[in-house]
């Protein structure tokens, strides 16, 4: 078996979640971000376009104290809403994305995942450059860096 040893030194990536906003709805309409059962309301603006709907619904995100939350920086550009790790190297969420009315949303997706030197799946935190399989023996000894994610 090869031996596959924790070096917890991988470069530090800052995650980034988007969605997109495929139709703008109504004036009133509602769109519900989630991250563990806490729910973040946006109001669908007047006159609303998908650019003042996606900034809306990152304003109510960006303007939120609840911690799942907090870990992210949120922006829109255009028809979609950013989060990007407030700590890199920190993963956060996965939100979903529920909609109240007319407006429509596209799927969730994390085009860059959290890593660094916290995370056991970061293949470059091992020796052989790739996460440990089952025909590896693992060694964890003398690391100084914590597996804390992956």
């Amino acid at each position: 078996m090869a031996r596959n040893r924790f070096r917890g030194d991988a470069d530090i990536v800052a995650q980034i979640t988007q969605f997109t906003i495929t139709g703008a709805g109504t004036a009133g309409d509602f769109v519900t971000t989630t991250i563990n059962r806490k729910d973040i309301p946006a109001t669908v603006p007047a006159a609303p376009t998908v650019t003042t709907v996606a900034a809306a619904v990152a304003a109510a995100l960006a303007a939120s104290d609840v911690e799942e939350f907090t870990e992210a920086v949120w922006t829109s550009v255009g028809d979609t809403v950013y989060g990007t790790a407030a700590t890199p190297g920190k993963p956060f969420g996965p939100p979903t994305v529920a909609v109240t009315g007319t407006v429509t949303v596209g799927a969730v997706t994390t085009p860059t995942a959290s890593a660094g030197p916290n995370h056991w799946d970061t293949p470059e935190n091992w020796t052989l450059n790739a996460v440990p399989v089952s025909t590896n023996d693992v060694d964890l000894i003398d690391c100084a860096v914590d597996i804390l994610w992956g």
